[in-house]
């Protein structure tokens, strides 16, 4: 019974994490960002960091 209840929560939060990953790139989309390379991404957050 608990393997069950286990792989049901597991299940849950895989969902969740899809939804989420959807939200996250819906988002980008809508602001333009979609399309940053990852050194694009890393010079912003180092930017953040720099200014805080």
């Amino acid at each position: 019974m608990d393997s069950i209840n286990m792989r049901n929560s597991a299940e849950i939060d895989d969902n969740d994490a899809i939804r989420v990953m959807k939200e996250i790139s819906k988002r980008a989309e809508e602001n333009g960002i979609a399309d940053m390379s990852l050194e694009e991404i890393n010079a912003e957050i180092q930017e953040v960091r720099k200014n805080k």
